[in-house]
């Protein structure tokens, strides 16, 4: 769930992902992690930066291929 919504915001950015903004999104689909936010967003630091060093058209096929 995580990647699906880094993918997404990195595609609406220009391939470059924010972590927080992915934070918002993630939180407001799995309220139990509200209680896990550090974790969480470790996680999600960790997820943007393999995403962002993808070239947009990678991170579009990789969208499509994961989450279609």
């Amino acid at each position: 769930m995580i990647k699906k919504h880094v993918l997404i915001n990195a595609l609406e950015h220009k391939g470059k992902a924010a972590p927080k903004a992915v934070l918002g999104k993630v939180l407001s689909e799995n309220k139990e992690l509200k209680t896990k936010i550090p974790e969480t967003l470790k996680e999600i630091e960790k997820i943007v930066k393999e995403i962002n060093a993808l070239s947009i058209e990678d991170q579009k096929k990789l969208l499509e291929d994961v989450y279609p």
